[in-house]
């Protein structure tokens, strides 16, 4: 009794010692939905020439990155015109809009590549736009401009302004 215990185990041990010689494990990721979008740099400074051209700064690439299948929709809008620190004036701003460096599948368009304020007839904000019609990173180059008119028509001193860029997905 004791030999047949002995010699079922044996075989036991046999068939399940050499049932499995592989295995397998699953992994997933979850990438969560994403759009960003991330502004230049900081204060940006120029001195007016003091002529009666329009000023403009260099262009700032801000950057928008997004993994929505429908592609996203970016706004840049300065929210007044160029204010005076310290006094009642007030200079137009004009904004242009330009894509840069992509990357991903989607494409990207300009919708609105220009626009200015015109504090004068009461339009305080200007507005350009552009989307994507997918997965993607841009750059997109943002031109501001202080709109002069005729030098000494205004008082010395420092204007200000903010842009503010905006992504939503479509």
């Amino acid at each position: 009794m004791i030999r047949l215990l002995a010699i079922l185990i044996l075989l036991f041990a046999t068939r399940c010692a050499s049932a499995q010689t592989t295995a397998g494990q699953a992994f997933r990721v979850n990438v969560p939905t994403s759009a960003a979008i991330t502004a230049a740099g900081g204060l940006q400074q120029l001195v007016h020439d003091e002529t009666n051209a329009d000023q403009v700064f260099s262009p700032q690439n801000w950057t928008v990155k997004a993994n929505a299948p429908g592609g996203v929709s970016v706004s840049f809008t300065a929210q007044t015109p160029f204010n005076h620190v310290n006094q009642p004036f007030q200079r137009d701003v004009g904004l242009a809009l330009a894509v840069g460096n992509i990357a991903g599948p989607g494409s990207w368009n300009v919708g609105t590549a220009d626009a200015a304020s015109d504090y004068a007839s009461g339009l305080s904000e200007a507005t350009v736009s552009a989307s994507s019609n997918g997965i993607g990173r841009a750059e997109l180059a943002l031109t501001v401009r202080f709109i002069t008119d005729t030098f000494g028509t205004f008082a010395t001193g420092d204007y200000n302004t903010t842009i503010v860029g905006t992504v939503t997905a479509n």
